[in-house]
């Protein structure tokens, strides 16, 4: 079997011998076929219209080995046409065969390549499975406006900034993980607290991140801050329900001002704001939300920055 250079080690990628078999001999098969009931129904036309006796016999029926006729010939071209047929069928079933056995042999190829990376993967401290953290989207507002306005150059830019500008920030305040998600950044933190002065150090560096961008292409943003249990993957990326919650709280503000509205804002969930106003911040309660796949509603809070 060939090997795939994006597999790990040991692993080969399954084969295609015989592959290109059956539809060699499928195509002989159609060809007989095919050729057997074109002469047949010429033949038969002509008996039709001629009759058994009348008329001379064709050039091709008196030089089929063993003179055997117009009717002779004619059974012959519908038992080739018939045999063409069945060996077609008998192709058919044995190429679903073979097609089966590649799809096995590809789904066990696959298995092997996943339990290969999961072994090489970095492995993940257990203390981080299951932990209540304080999860903080940071999300670039309007960037299909960005994008389709100044191009792609300029919103890769932005995007350059934002990284190099925000992430040393949240590290500095405790951040423990960062992810890309989609036009924005998800950090997380143990305390709610920490998240909030990340984002307050985020928001007083916004002179830097627009210098010199051309007009209109400045950068805004809305964050939101929920707390909840996360689980953490080989590579540190956080998931689950809380994660999710905290993506959909980054609408709130859109959805409360609309497009492009609460620009360089922060809403907090009702499980975050307890530790934010336990610290001396102010907030205005939005009131009970629906969140989109989350059941019933949810309290959100636009935190003063």
């Amino acid at each position: 079997m060939s090997s795939d250079p994006g597999a790990p080690p040991g692993v080969p990628a399954p084969g295609l011998r015989g592959v290109g078999l059956v539809p060699a001999l499928r195509g002989v098969a159609l060809a007989a076929a095919v050729g057997a009931s074109l002469l047949a129904l010429a033949l038969a036309g002509f008996l039709l219209l001629r009759g058994l006796a009348a008329g001379p016999v064709p050039r091709a029926v008196a030089a089929v080995p063993g003179g055997l006729g117009p009717t002779g010939t004619l059974v012959l071209l519908l038992a080739v046409l018939l045999a063409a047929m069945g060996v077609l069928s008998a192709l058919r079933r044995a190429e679903a065969r073979l097609g089966e056995a590649r799809r096995a042999r590809y789904r066990e190829w696959a298995r092997q390549r996943l339990e290969a990376e999961r072994a090489a993967a970095p492995r993940v401290d257990p203390a981080l499975e299951g932990r209540v953290e304080a999860i903080l989207l940071v999300d670039l507002i309007q960037s299909t406006e960005l994008i389709t306005e100044h191009g792609d150059e300029v919103f890769r830019d932005v995007l350059r900034r934002v990284e190099r500008t925000f992430i040393p920030v949240a590290k500095a305040c405790g951040s423990r993980s960062v992810t890309g998600h989609g036009d924005g950044l998800l950090f997380c933190f143990e305390r709610a607290e920490e998240a909030l002065e990340a984002v307050r150090g985020m928001y007083a560096r916004l002179e830097e991140i627009n210098r010199d961008l051309p007009p209109g292409a400045e950068a805004g943003f809305r964050a939101s801050l929920h707390v909840g249990e996360t689980v953490a993957d080989a590579r540190g990326s956080r998931a689950g329900l809380a994660v999710v919650k905290a993506v959909r709280l980054g609408s709130v503000m859109e959805l409360h001002y609309g497009r492009g509205g609460g620009r360089n804002s922060l809403v907090a969930s009702a499980e975050a704001w307890p530790a934010l106003a336990a610290v001396g911040a102010t907030a205005t309660p939005l009131g009970a939300m629906e969140l989109r796949g989350l059941p019933g509603r949810h309290e959100v809070y636009e935190v003063r920055i």
